[in-house]
């Protein structure tokens, strides 16, 4: 049990969702694939028009070229 506690906080530092401590949303497509396959374009395009219903405040930082 001390060592699954462990690991959960070790992973944690990674980022929990909710706490702003993960990667840019775009990345969980982007950052697979060196060409986005056209399914998985249009499921990113959809999920941040989604999302920006559920939060208009929220905006995406900017990519990094």
């Amino acid at each position: 049990m001390e060592q699954v506690k462990a690991a959960t906080k070790d992973a944690e530092k990674n980022g929990v969702l909710g706490h702003g401590l993960h990667h840019p949303f775009h990345t969980m497509f982007e950052d697979v694939f060196e060409d986005l396959p056209w399914h998985l374009k249009e499921q990113s395009e959809q999920a941040i028009r989604e999302r920006r219903i559920k939060w208009p405040e929220w905006s995406e930082p900017a990519k990094e070229a």
